[in-house]
């Protein structure tokens, strides 16, 4: 099975699809949601592409009792793509570092005005925080849990919440970061609710995250 996200936020419309996402269909649930998310873009190379750092968290807790925090720092390539009236730049991201959070690893005030990321991997220490950047939008999103290569979804669901812009900085992977204000640098942070039939992660994938091998992210940074 796969699942598909669409978040609507003012005039942006993004896509994100995680990585071999299983999501079981079921009674629609009411799930509440939380994340941050931060992507530096490094100098482009000859060929058009570009190298990247990711930061992703993201949580969930839902009135059934299913409750869980991940965050993970990604390095990856990015690379335009073109189809039938759009232009994007996809990303995939792998090499990861993190998985399900302990303590004060991830911290997110209410009135997400900041927050911070802090992951460790052997003697490698990682951090990126954020900063917000403006006044918080309202956006909605919805999603469809697909059965194979099926073109007819077995579920979905639907929500909205409140989205913060944000300018990030930090130091991971040995480099020291920093959005830049180019567009291709995005920054923010969330809160919001939904309610689906749409289980959020798959068995397998929460078993990665929780052993810290969530390795790969493919997402989509819509152009036009």
């Amino acid at each position: 099975m796969r699942l598909e996200r669409i978040f609507l936020v003012a005039a942006l419309v993004g896509v994100a699809l995680p990585a071999n996402s299983t999501p079981a269909r079921g009674p629609a649930d009411l799930r509440h949601e939380r994340g941050a998310f931060a992507m530096f873009a490094l100098p482009a190379r000859g060929d058009g592409t570009f190298p990247f750092v990711a930061a992703l968290v993201f949580g969930y807790a839902t009135n059934g009792g299913d409750e869980a925090l991940f965050g993970v720092l990604l390095k990856g390539n990015c690379e335009r793509e073109r189809g039938d009236g759009w232009v994007s730049i996809g990303c995939r991201g792998r090499g990861g570092v993190g998985g399900r959070l302990r303590g004060n690893e991830f911290q997110m005030d209410p009135a997400m005005q900041s927050a911070s990321l802090r992951l460790s991997k052997g003697r490698s220490e990682h951090e990126v925080r954020w900063v917000a950047d403006g006044r918080p939008s309202p956006y909605q999103s919805s999603e469809w849990c697909y059965s194979g290569p099926s073109e007819e979804p077995e579920g979905e669901g639907h929500g909205g919440g409140v989205y913060q812009a944000a300018l990030a900085k930090g130091t991971a992977f040995g480099r020291k970061l920093e959005t830049s204000g180019r567009w291709i640098d995005l920054a923010e942070m969330d809160r919001g609710g939904m309610v689906s039939q749409c289980g959020y992660l798959s068995a397998d994938d929460l078993r990665a995250l929780r052993a810290g091998r969530y390795e790969r992210v493919d997402f989509r940074i819509p152009v036009r």
